[in-house]
């Protein structure tokens, strides 16, 4: 019953819209009548054309509901493939065919009607609606075939943007579901890691430190294992990560001892900026893999946050050996350092920057540019202005791994042309 009701009202609904249109239409052509009939000096009140021409309007608004259910109904779907695709068209045009000229055939019935019934002057109902008939026949078929064309372009044109939102949608899924896979990748090689961290520990018979940094190790994993979809997004707060990456460097300072030291610099106000999950920790580790341990004393790492303009720029340092010479751009990357970059390139499309090169002054230097963004899902759309056409493909570098004798991943995305140009990577 309530369904029957519902339909009842929408079809009220269309009614009432298609004859208001109807109505605007006849007053329309009711002024550009009476401006003529001034200009011409010929007799004719508003009113009087407005009663005259109200009626044929009227009827059109009556039946064009008709007509786009019938479109709706039997659409001509041209270019149908398949068997009996061609058969299905040629019915469709046959039956609209058959309806325009009953389309016809009502609108000036009706007409013929309303004008014996409101003006006594008018000739018999069979001669007048003949002479109807044979006077606009063929413009009603036309007025058919109009309502017709524009439902069937309302149609395709809706069609066409649900396709579109099911694409987008579909590229969204296909993007998360890459991110997921990525973050799922790096968390065993985290944890890996730093169980090897545990052992050597319990291997030096250290226990006190081998139990806090399974403490430590406790909460990363925590953090590590929580639902994207329970507040583990795809970006995180900065301040976040920095606090992931203390408690991470806790666990390297059980190893390390006295030798390590750290220095973080980054500004209080930009605690609230959006960066990738896990993308300071996998270049702290790759600097003290191949920069801490790799130097015999005391060794630092310094880990840099600041906003130039619209980006944000993160560096990790480290003042080791250095890149070995002669390393080429074909050797193979680590685990951390190339899924830190396919995850930049999945989340920014280009509009990025990562490079792992010599530092001046020795040491090595990890730098990651990303457009600045304080907005949850925001992508660092930021305060600078990116072209509209798409940006040029990434370019990458690898030199050393994360493993033993394995090299590191350089990798750069040039930015396009842009009102902000995006600062140089390769400064410390």
């Amino acid at each position: 019953m309530r369904e029957r009701r519902g339909a009842a009202a929408t079809a009220a609904a269309w009614l009432g819209a298609s004859l208001g249109a109807a109505a605007l239409l006849a007053l329309l052509e009711t002024v550009q009548e009476s401006v003529g009939h001034a200009l011409a000096a010929q007799p004719g009140s508003f009113g009087w054309i407005f009663r005259h021409l109200l009626p044929p309007w009227l009827i059109l608004g009556a039946l064009a509901p008709l007509a786009v259910l019938l479109a709706r109904r039997a659409p001509v779907a041209g270019g149908e493939r398949g068997p009996g695709g061609a058969a299905r068209v040629a019915a469709a045009l046959a039956l609209h065919a058959t309806a325009a000229a009953a389309f016809a055939v009502a609108h000036l019935g009706a007409l013929a009607a309303v004008h014996r019934l409101t003006d006594p002057g008018v000739p018999p109902l069979a001669a007048w609606f003949g002479r109807l008939l044979a006077a606009y026949f063929v413009a009603d078929v036309m007025v058919y075939a109009a309502i017709v064309g524009a439902t069937h372009a309302a149609s395709y044109y809706a069609a066409y943007r649900e396709r579109e939102r099911t694409e987008l949608a579909l590229r969204a899924s296909l993007a998360d579901a890459r991110l997921r896979a990525l973050r799922a990748q790096l968390h065993p090689h985290f944890l890996f890691n730093a169980l090897n961290g545990v052992s050597m520990l319990v291997r030096r018979g250290d226990g006190a430190a081998a139990t806090d940094m399974l403490a430590e190790l406790a909460e990363l994993l925590r953090r590590l294992t929580r639902d994207p979809d329970d507040g583990g997004a795809h970006e995180a707060p900065l301040a976040e990560e920095l606090d992931f990456l203390r408690r991470y460097l806790a666990i390297e300072r059980a190893r390390f001892r006295d030798r390590l030291r750290v220095r973080v610099d980054a500004a209080d106000d930009l605690g609230d900026a959006r960066v990738p999950p896990l993308v300071l920790q996998p270049l702290v580790e790759n600097a003290l893999r191949h920069g801490v341990a790799r130097r015999p004393g005391p060794a630092l790492v310094e880990v840099r946050a600041r906003r130039e303009g619209g980006w944000l720029r993160l560096e990790v340092r480290d003042d080791g050996p250095g890149l070995p010479p002669g390393w080429t751009l074909g050797a193979a990357a680590g685990v951390g350092l190339r899924n830190t970059g396919a995850r930049l390139a999945q989340l920014y499309a280009g509009r990025h920057a990562f490079t792992v090169r010599d530092a001046p002054g020795g040491g090595v230097v990890a730098t990651v540019v990303i457009p600045f963004d304080t907005r949850e899902g925001g992508r660092g759309m930021g305060d600078a202005p990116f072209p509209l056409s798409p940006p040029p493909p990434p370019r990458c570098a690898r030199d050393r791994g994360q493993g033993q004798g394995q090299g590191r991943l350089a990798a750069e995305a040039a930015h396009p042309p842009s009102p902000v140009p995006l600062p140089s990577a390769a400064a410390p």
